[in-house]
Parts: C-alpha cells; structure tokens; sequence
C-alpha cells in the first residue's frame, strides 16, 4: 500500500481540484471543507470503492452472498452521505 500523502497547509481552503475528485467518486465536499478534511473524505471513499470492487469481484466468481453484500456497502455508502451532508446542514 502506497504511503499516504502529506496535505500542505491542511487547514486552506480544499481546493477545487479535491472537490472536482470528489464528485467523481460521489463525495460532495462541504462549503467551507479545508484541504485536510477533503483529502479525508476522499481517502474514506477510495476505500470503500476498493472494498466495493474486491467484493464485486468475489461475486463475479459467482458468490451470490458477496453479490448482496456489495449491493449492500453500495446502499449503505450512499445513505451515509446523505446522512453526513444532512448533518453539515443548518
């Protein structure tokens, strides 16, 4: 596993290419995130999408357990961030 990135000046503003990144692994960034919180949200996203693909891939060898499992993380991540952008919400 690679080492994990150093953010410089963690506490800026994130900047708009972690915002960009982030929607394309479906994160919205908060207003107001900084570049540490963001790179955490993205960390935490590139690995439940990792976890997501190891179980679909399980399930492609036809583990129908793995399958509903997968389908499973996938409703869960996105209730998640529903629930977590909710929260960020006055």
């Amino acid at each position: 596993m690679p080492e994990p990135t150093t953010i410089k000046n963690p506490n800026e503003p994130a900047s708009e290419k972690q915002k960009a990144f982030a929607l394309t692994l479906g994160v919205d960034v908060p207003s107001g995130a900084t570049k540490g919180s963001a790179s955490q949200l993205i960390s935490e996203a590139l690995a439940k999408q990792k976890a997501a693909e190891q179980v679909e891939s399980e399930a492609e060898a036809g583990d129908a357990r793995a399958l509903a499992i997968a389908t499973l993380e996938r409703s869960i991540a996105g209730q998640q961030a529903l629930l977590d952008d909710l929260k960020g919400q006055p």
